[in-house]
C-alpha cells in the first residue's frame, strides 16, 4: 500500500530522508534483491518537464534492516527552481526496471535559502 507524505527541501542544502519500510503486518521488510528509484517533477502528467532524482541507498548498507535513504546533494538542489513538485518512490527488482512496488508519493516543496554558505 502506497503511503503519502509531503517533503521540504531548501535550495543548496544537502538533505536526506530515511524511510523505514514495513510489510502489511508492520514487520520490517527485507529489501534484499531490490533497488529503489525516487524521482520528482512539476506534475505527474508533464512528460516534457525536467525530472529530478534522489540518490537511494539502504540504511547501514544492510537491506535486511528495511531502511531506505533518499539523498539530494546541495549542489543539485541549488539548481532546482523553487516551487512545488510531485514525487514517488518505487522498489524495483534487482537488475531490472520492472516495478515491484510503489511505496511512497506526495508533494515536495523546494524553497529558497536566505543564507548561502561560501
Amino acid at each position: 500500500m502506497t503511503k503519502y507524505s509531503d517533503l521540504q527541501v531548501h535550495q543548496g542544502e544537502d538533505i536526506s530522508f530515511r524511510l523505514e519500510i514495513v510489510d502489511e503486518n508492520g514487520a520490517v521488510k527485507d529489501l534484499t534483491g531490490l533497488n529503489a528509484r525516487a524521482r520528482f517533477r512539476k506534475s505527474y502528467s508533464s512528460s516534457n518537464a525536467t525530472t529530478y532524482s534522489f540518490s537511494t541507498s539502504f540504511g547501514a548498507n544492510d537491506p535486511t534492516l528495511g531502511l531506505l535513504d533518499l539523498t539530494l546533494a546541495g549542489e543539485v538542489s541549488d539548481d532546482i527552481p523553487r516551487g512545488r513538485y510531485v514525487y514517488d518512490v518505487f522498489l524495483l527488482r534487482d537488475g531490472s526496471l520492472d516495478i515491484s512496488e510503489k511505496i511512497l508519493e506526495g508533494q515536495i516543496e523546494v524553497m529558497p535559502s536566505v543564507t548561502s554558505i561560501i
